[in-house]
């Protein structure tokens, strides 16, 4: 199916402005925008526009009462120069499960993954070739109602920009277990990806940061004592050569990650034993007081699979054992999920999406 859409491309690209060699994340923003409106209960004609500030009523319901989502989501560069995103429509699927949770209209399947392919392909020549970098693709859902009430919006707007970045975590990091603060209870909306979840999490990082640690491990909100995921990622934990991660659910309380879910089909398919339970910090403890606590590490768009090199808790620090001396599963996962984003191994999981080249749309 064709997407009906409206494209002005920018006629002065910023591209030469950009350090390809000190990327960071996030810094620096692509030539164009996708935005699609949705008013009147229907979806208007989606547009492709130059990149620009947005004019915005006070009173925003977005600011006011929080109706605001977004997805992570990258594209790769081959060899070849052709360019491929990551299991997309997992991306699409769950930007609709948190609509529903918000009272937010869902988001149809063209617009999305169809803009999203027409909009990369428009901006393949910022999508960087280096291991580690990519085009980081940021979907944003938000209420648009100019209105003082608490109610869901009548207007929404859709939009996705990119930004060329290098790796989010240069290198192992230290986490610390939170016991003063929580991110989500059951039947919350901690599996949502809402912008709020994120503001409520800052000051426990800052806090941590003050203490040495880079990133927090959340704990369950009833005993303080269950992992649940980090601020920017969700967590796996090597024990006795066994995977462990917290549960993941659309009422629960820790986001369903697509790099999460792809980590876990991967360890399966080589024949790991992989344990979706709510794990103790007693238990970690315990485990590591009888050697058998091996790894700890993140996952996620942005940081990618991401090792964890120690865990504060009550005083105390707790160090992986690693295999052999090293981080052999979190290793493993980072080769052979990057390898298949980037074609160098075989995706024998059909993850990669090739995005066609619209040669109409670049005049």
């Amino acid at each position: 199916m064709e997407l009906n859409i409206e494209i002005t491309l920018n006629t002065h690209s910023r591209i030469n402005e950009v350090n390809f060699e000190q990327l960071g994340f996030g810094k620096y923003f692509t030539d164009h925008l996708f935005v699609a409106e949705y008013k009147d209960k229907t979806w208007h004609t989606p547009k492709i526009i130059p990149f620009q500030d947005l004019h915005l009523h006070p009173a925003l319901s977005a600011l006011h009462y929080g109706q605001s989502i977004f997805e992570g989501m990258k594209a790769f560069k081959y060899a070849d120069g052709s360019s491929v995103l990551f299991r997309p429509e997992k991306n699409w699927e769950r930007m609709n499960a948190s609509a529903y949770r918000l009272c937010m209209p869902q988001i149809p399947k063209d617009i999305f993954v169809e803009g999203l392919k027409i909009f990369v392909d428009i901006e393949r020549n910022w999508i960087p070739f280096k291991e580690g970098e990519s085009l980081y693709l940021r979907p944003l859902f938000f209420a648009t109602d100019g209105f003082l009430g608490v109610k869901p919006s009548d207007e929404y707007m859709f939009l996705i920009m990119a930004s060329p970045v290098a790796k989010y975590y240069t290198k192992p990091i230290k986490i610390l277990a939170q016991k003063q603060y929580v991110r989500a209870v059951r039947g919350g909306v901690g599996a949502a990806k809402a912008a709020g979840n994120y503001a409520g999490s800052l000051l426990a990082t800052q806090e941590a940061k003050k203490q040495g640690y880079d990133q927090i491990l959340w704990l369950d909100a009833i005993n303080l004592s269950y992992t649940e995921e980090s601020g920017t990622m969700n967590l796996f934990f090597v024990i006795d050569n066994e995977v462990y991660t917290a549960p993941a659910t659309p009422d629960g309380t820790i986001l369903m990650g697509v790099t999460r879910d792809s980590v876990i089909t991967l360890l399966k398919s080589w024949g790991y034993k992989v344990h979706e339970v709510a794990l103790s910090m007693q238990e970690i403890m315990r485990a590591s007081q009888e050697n058998k606590f091996q790894e700890v590490f993140g996952t996620g768009t942005a940081a990618s699979i991401a090792p964890v090199c120690g865990i504060g808790f009550e005083g105390n620090e707790i160090i992986p054992q690693y295999h052999n001396g090293y981080r052999q599963v979190a290793q493993k996962l980072y080769e052979n999920l990057v390898g298949i984003q980037r074609g160098t191994i075989t995706d024998p999981f059909n993850w990669v999406v090739r995005v066609p080249e619209y040669a109409y749309y670049n005049q």
